[in-house]
């Protein structure tokens, strides 16, 4: 049983990378904030790199991740605040009825789904769009902010670029004028900028500062991906 509360209780913990270069402000400056993202972004993907499914809604991007489970029906029943009613298992602390499958009268298997936020629309979360690429700003501090692209390409699939630990520095300085950071934290970021717009259009247009960090595949989220297999 320690196995299924493993499963329930750590799938939230999601690891952030903190950029080493940040902004003063949300970008493009001057350009209308989204509510929304646009139709055409929406969506389920797969990320190249790892296979994890990202899914786009009108105002989040969240990971969505899928356990496997298989337990004996003794534990279940001997679960506080678990219960099994037909074909379904309620559990308290998730408030949400999990669909099972018996595979014999003493055992059960499902899947349980879980979605890590990445991005939200709001103050904090900000959407532009410029020149081609959704621009996404997130607040980290006061004057401090991480700016990622977002770019759809001709087969409805998405590019992600962002400042990475592969961004060469050097290309940023001599862009636009780097202030350095000081902090004790290991993690902070090392550098903030504050572009002008033609030096905004330099940065993002150069593939040694943004660099492609992961490409979305689209895909059926529906037809790919079932809920119990």
């Amino acid at each position: 049983m320690k196995y299924f509360i493993f499963i329930l209780g750590l799938l939230t913990f999601m690891i952030s990378c903190t950029p080493p270069v940040v902004f003063d402000k949300a970008y493009p400056v001057g350009e209308d904030d989204l509510y929304q993202f646009p139709v055409e972004y929406q969506g389920a993907f797969i990320c190249e790199s790892d296979s994890s499914i990202i899914v786009i809604d009108q105002s989040t991007i969240y990971n969505r991740k899928e356990r496997f489970f298989r337990l004996p029906l003794k534990d279940v029943e001997e679960k506080e605040n678990c219960m099994i009613v037909e074909d379904k298992m309620f559990v308290d602390n998730r408030k949400e009825c999990i669909p099972i499958v018996f595979e014999s009268d003493s055992t059960v298997r499902g899947t349980v789904i879980e979605v890590d936020t990445i991005f939200n629309i709001s103050e904090e979360s900000v959407v532009r769009l410029y020149n081609g690429h959704l621009v996404l700003s997130q607040k980290m501090d006061l004057d401090k902010w991480s700016v990622n692209l977002l770019t759809l390409q001709d087969n409805s699939d998405v590019m992600y670029r962002a400042i990475t630990d592969k961004t060469e520095i050097r290309s940023v300085s001599s862009t636009t004028p780097t202030e350095k950071l000081e902090s004790k934290r290991r993690n902070a970021p090392k550098y903030r900028v504050k572009p002008t717009m033609a030096e905004f259009d330099k940065l993002i247009n150069n593939e040694k500062i943004f660099v492609d960090c992961d490409y979305l595949k689209r895909v059926n989220l529906e037809q790919k991906f079932l809920f119990i297999n």
